[in-house]
């Protein structure tokens, strides 16, 4: 019985590469991240030996097991006087240095408690990449709202259809000789004079006009 005690004591070569690849990490893995980095140094280490030994270290002290109701727990190798914030979108947790004053659980009385032992502070929060995807989703809402303008169209007067086309922004330009296409052909049609005031050519003698004419003389 006392060499199983002692056994579960000492520093087992698993528990110290466990401890080692913990203290590498400023990520503050759950036991799941830290078996792969394990796990690449001892290969058949399993799985829930990792959990026992992280456990056994969170327990006496030797490192900081993160528990928050709602979370999968996180584990930290940093002893040094700390605190944490999580993201509320995916859970990353980053450590906040210096740490502030923890208010005293002195004099404070809760009905259903007996005591309260402890108190702590942790931070809410989110993180650079959460809070770039939510302002991507935001802009892309925005672009598909109908009430809202496009950024390409973020230019009334090019999307009015009441604004001229940059084409037609000259009349002249549009209306050859400064008259009406319309009157132009009814002038080369003979309905209306000629805008131009040249007399029109005269249509060309045919055979049968000449023998007329011919006759006449």
């Amino acid at each position: 019985m006392q060499q199983a005690k002692t056994t579960q004591t000492r520093m087992t070569r698993q528990r110290a590469v466990i401890l080692e690849e913990l203290r590498k990490l400023n990520t503050h893995p759950t036991a799941d991240e830290l078996f792969k980095s394990v796990r690449a140094r001892l290969p058949r280490i399993s799985l829930g030996t990792v959990y026992r030994n992280l456990d056994f270290l969170a327990d006496t002290g030797q490192i900081l097991r993160l528990e928050v109701a709602g979370y999968t727990k996180r584990f930290d190798g940093n002893l040094m006087p700390h605190q944490h914030v999580r993201c509320i979108a995916c859970g990353r947790v980053a450590d906040v240095f210096p740490p502030l004053p923890v208010p005293s659980p002195e004099g404070i009385a809760v009905s259903s408690f007996a005591c309260i032992l402890s108190a702590r502070i942790e931070f809410d929060g989110l993180c650079r990449e959460c809070m770039e995807k939510e302002c991507m989703e935001k802009r892309c809402m925005d672009r598909a709202c109908p009430d809202k303008a496009c950024p390409d169209e973020a230019c009334p007067d090019e999307a009015c259809p009441d604004k001229a086309c940059p084409d037609e922004a000259c009349p002249d330009k549009a209306c050859p000789d400064k008259a009406c296409m319309d009157k132009a052909f009814m002038d080369e049609e003979g309905a209306a004079p000629c805008s131009t005031g040249e007399r029109s050519p005269e249509p060309p003698a045919t055979q049968e006009n000449q023998a007329k004419e011919a006759g006449h003389v």
